[in-house]
């Protein structure tokens, strides 16, 4: 029998729910502030549900292609330290190339995952349920002004 479906949240350092980031005026040339977020599996769940499985992240623009500059070059990076370490760079993402994710609490060993076990809530406990990533915006030297409205997509299976 399936368990039952993940219920993912995303939320900033202080625990707020993100739905949005305005990353402001970025130049060309320039590189946005980072923004830190904590995709979550279950937050704060008092019942286990499926894990996450070959977690993903790339952006897409608004209807869900890939065409703008923004997206087709690449110019949203993520860093991962449960994949990276916490000295890996940014890692370029758009369209179909997407970042692979992994918990926190976990490890190799448990692939790209984030768990749905039952859990607190709290940084501290609920390690295995949640994936810190950073974001930022890199736009290059010869990018064309304007306004860039994009979304990310965060993708995976459950069994």
């Amino acid at each position: 029998m399936a368990m039952t479906a993940p219920i993912i949240s995303i939320s900033n350092e202080m625990n707020d729910i993100v739905t949005q980031w305005d990353a402001g005026i970025v130049q060309q040339n320039k590189t946005s502030n980072e923004l830190t977020l904590r995709i979550w599996n279950n937050k704060g769940g008092e019942t286990a549900l499926a894990d996450l499985k070959e977690v993903t992240i790339t952006t897409l623009d608004v209807d869900g292609t890939a065409t703008t500059a923004l997206v087709a070059e690449r110019w949203v990076g993520v860093k991962v330290p449960s994949v990276d370490g916490n000295d890996g760079g940014f890692t370029q993402i758009g369209g179909s190339f997407a970042k692979s994710l992994r918990a926190d609490g976990l490890t190799i060993a448990d692939g790209y995952t984030i768990s749905g076990v039952a859990n607190d809530g709290s940084y501290d406990n609920a390690k295995a349920n949640y994936c810190t990533v950073k974001l930022r915006i890199s736009v290059p030297l010869n990018a064309t002004g304007g306004i860039y409205d994009f979304k990310t997509k965060i993708s995976g299976y459950y069994t």
